[in-house]
């Protein structure tokens, strides 16, 4: 009987290949946080271009507070960024974090520029 006519072998590969693939992931996303955190932290907009939320600043879920946006590898970010608590927070050289500042071009849906 050959492996290519008996659908055992077959299903058995699959699941194999299925677990291999699960741990991997699982390896990589929450052994090694080895994915890209983003998050808000505190900006100055007297010295950086800075982001706002575009709402009703009398709505009560409406948060004004002026922000930056920081991609960073969750296993290089401090843990202030993971609890988006930093009062300031500066790029390490030599890891993968990006700080973007507000402009015309990094704008999303429900954001307004606020500039120094």
């Amino acid at each position: 009987m050959s492996i290519r006519k008996n659908p055992i072998y077959l299903l058995v590969l699959i699941i194999v290949a299925l677990i291999i693939v699960i741990v991997y992931r699982y390896d990589q996303y929450v052994i090694k946080d080895n994915f890209i955190l983003t998050a808000a932290v505190v900006c100055d907009p007297s010295n950086e271009g800075c982001f706002v939320a575009d709402c009703d600043a009398t709505d009560p879920a409406c948060d004004v507070t002026p922000y930056k946006k920081v991609s960073i590898l969750a296993s290089e970010a401090p843990e202030c960024v993971q609890e988006h608590s930093c009062e300031t927070f500066q790029c390490v050289p030599g890891t993968s974090c990006k700080i973007t500042y507000c402009s015309e071009a990094s704008l999303e849906d429900g954001e307004i520029c606020l500039l120094p």
